[in-house]
């Protein structure tokens, strides 16, 4: 009994903290790296996650791509939707296959 208390008194810890930095956005904030300038303290470029239905795809005020893949629970029989990345210097293309669409992420200098 001894052990399960402490396991769930450390994943409550764990998730106090947690909520604790994505509220307060620390976590978004960190540089990589402590001697990091502050301009180059973030370098999120894009944003890949999923899923929905219908897919999406947008470019926020900050420069930031975002993609919401499509579901494959979606598909018609003998179809499916997936994807690779190819990452380059200047962009990141997702090559799609049957419903995810391709996308050209292009980034800002």
């Amino acid at each position: 009994m001894a052990i399960r208390h402490m396991i769930w008194k450390k994943l409550g810890d764990w998730i106090r903290i947690f909520f604790f930095l994505s509220h307060s956005q620390l976590a978004t904030r960190t540089p990589l790296t402590p001697s990091a300038p502050p301009n180059l303290s973030l370098c999120v470029k894009a944003c890949l996650s999923g899923h929905d239905h219908k897919g999406g795809y947008s470019v926020d005020s900050h420069g930031i791509h975002h993609r919401v893949l499509e579901a494959a629970l979606e598909c018609p029989p003998g179809s499916n939707a997936f994807g690779y990345v190819d990452v380059y210097h200047d962009r990141l293309s997702l090559v799609g296959t049957d419903r995810m669409v391709s996308t050209e992420m292009v980034f800002e200098p």
